[in-house]
């Protein structure tokens, strides 16, 4: 048996333990476990809540020939991250909703005759090492798309025809088992705010620095300067401003959390959602704004935007009506209004996440963007100059002006 662990590797020795665990994932057709390899972690840049790890595990099935089986292990992080994850319980937060949430979410779904996967199956918990073990859908020829090219409008709709089905889902479980959702409710979220302000504050600062140097953005950059002061501010606020309408959101909506599987033509077949940690219940805005402004590319977002909402709004009022929910369905126009009522939640997604999101992967570095320090300056600097984020954020910074949005 090979094992490749680079952290909690004291957690992860043991070879009986790893075969007992192998054995279990497998479950009945398993009649002898042969290995069990543990290959390396994803590299830089690709999750901040957990460690991943891939399981394959080869055994002999009850017809005594050999198969392979493989899983996905997310992993509580020590260090720092731990710290942060633990504080604000996010990891217990995505054991609930695999757990608790997609469970009813696929049954109520089921229940109006959509079949979609809207995730990957939750195979077990395990709790020493603390971690979510997940089906592999790689395994079964799901794939993810280069996190620095926007999805086309094929993609876009698939996802919002998931979301919206999500969102609905949400409402209705709400109804039946407001518990299930109120035990994500109590998260605070300017608590976990204020943990991401050093984000905020030195994020926005080196992002004014660099637009200071482009012609014809003085006066954008003047707006960035002022609103450095209270966009924190304002971030809480999109989040505690809760709308008559509440959904449970994603609330981490961007490329690298989701993956798609085709047909042998190339022709996009299913879309799943991956990532639970962040979930939150508030205004379906806040995943849309998200979604639209970090993942989308941009000649799709601007010349489909009024069909992408309503695509949205027409799955999410239909899947609310198939499950005979009591609440009052919002017209389109309602989330027109909530998009730009949120419209502060958009400049945050575009500005900050998608600088993370077009920068290349193998340069992400959590710890020097955090940085209070000419290292991390420099290191923003590099980021915010990238000539992918440049040409992506100079007519969204310009959007975001006429709309008010940087006032």
């Amino acid at each position: 048996m090979s094992l490749e662990i680079s952290e909690n590797s004291s957690l992860w020795s043991a070879e009986s333990y790893f075969k007992s665990i192998a054995k279990d994932l497998v479950g009945e057709p398993a009649k002898k476990i042969i290995s069990c390899r543990i290959c390396a972690p994803n590299g830089k840049g690709v999750n901040y809540s957990s460690i991943i790890h891939r399981i394959e595990v080869k055994y002999l099935d009850n017809n005594c020939d050999e198969s392979i089986a493989r899983f996905i292990v997310k992993i509580l992080p020590s260090g720092e991250r731990g710290k942060f994850i633990e504080k604000h319980d996010i990891f217990n937060h995505e054991i609930h909703v695999y757990k608790k949430i997609l469970p009813q979410t696929t049954l109520l779904l089921s229940q109006t005759g959509s079949l979609a996967k809207l995730a990957p199956d939750c195979v077990t918990v395990l709790t020493e090492p603390c971690a979510i073990v997940l089906e592999d859908l790689s395994f079964t020829h799901y794939e993810m798309l280069n996190r620095r090219e926007g999805l086309n409008l094929e993609h876009t709709i698939d996802i919002l025809t998931n979301i919206a089905k999500f969102h609905a889902a949400s409402v209705k479980i709400y109804e039946n088992d407001p518990e299930s959702i109120e035990r994500l409710i109590g998260t605070s979220i300017a608590d976990c705010i204020n943990s991401f302000s050093v984000f905020f504050k030195v994020g926005m600062k080196s992002l004014h620095d660099e637009i200071t140097q482009w012609d014809g953005f003085h006066d954008i950059a003047e707006k960035l300067d002022n609103l450095t002061d209270n966009f924190i501010d304002k971030t809480f606020e999109n989040y505690a401003k809760r709308p008559t309408f509440c959904v449970l959101n994603h609330n981490d909506l961007w490329t690298n959390n989701f993956m798609f599987k085709y047909n042998s033509d190339g022709k996009l077949l299913d879309t799943v959602i991956l990532d639970y940690q962040f979930v939150y219940w508030g205004s379906p805005a806040i995943d849309l704004n998200f979604f639209l402004f970090t993942s989308v590319e941009s000649h799709v977002r601007k010349t489909y935007w009024n069909f992408l909402i309503h695509h949205y709004h027409k799955t999410l009022s239909k899947t609310l009506k198939d499950l005979n929910v009591t609440c009052a369905i919002p017209k389109v126009a309602d989330i027109h209004i909530e998009l730009f009522k949120k419209g502060s939640h958009a400049v945050y997604a575009s500005l900050l996440t998608a600088g993370v999101v077009l920068a290349p992967p193998d340069t992400v570095d959590l710890g020097l963007l955090l940085a209070e320090s000419s290292e991390g300056s420099s290191y923003r600097k590099l980021m915010f100059s990238n000539p992918k984020y440049v040409e992506f954020i100079k007519p969204v910074l310009k959007e975001f002006y006429w709309l008010g949005f940087l006032d």
